[in-house]
């Protein structure tokens, strides 16, 4: 039951990174706790704990949260990598979201390189297009979710 709780949370860590910069502003039906603990995981990428997330450490935790999440190790993301009674839950929808919101090439799974270069969260993080998400970064995008 851990590591399915741990897939679930990775997923929905993972879906909430993937929705369009105005759907972030105000995400719809999502708590602002959970915006809340959403941005925390995004602290998790500063690799060097400098308070700094550049987007090379974001790319680098986006692929290790891949790794964790290919559960088959196929190399993408299918329904497959969801335990089988989490599929027709929210958890299952919200999966389903982030593949619909992420898939490039429209063939209903993730490659490693589709999930990577999910940067929209960055880019909407980063508002002052400097390269880098700061404290600051995440005290305004809390405030844009209250």
């Amino acid at each position: 039951m851990r590591i399915q709780t741990s897939l679930v949370a990775g997923l929905l860590a993972a879906a909430l990174c993937a929705p369009s910069p105005g759907a972030l502003a105000q995400p719809s039906g999502q708590p602002g706790r959970q915006f809340a603990r959403m941005l925390d995981n995004v602290a998790d990428a500063d690799a060097n704990q400098d308070g700094r997330i550049v987007r090379e450490e974001w790319t680098a935790w986006r692929a290790a949260r891949f790794a964790r999440m290919d559960r088959n190790h196929d190399g993408q993301l299918s329904a497959d990598d969801i335990p089988a009674m989490l599929r027709g839950g929210r958890q299952g929808a919200q999966f389903d979201q982030l593949v619909r919101a992420l898939d490039a090439n429209g063939d209903g799974r993730l490659d490693r390189d589709e999930f990577v270069a999910g940067t929209r969260l960055f880019d909407w993080l980063d508002a002052d297009r400097d390269g880098v998400i700061d404290a600051a970064a995440l005290r305004r995008a809390r405030d844009a979710a209250k």
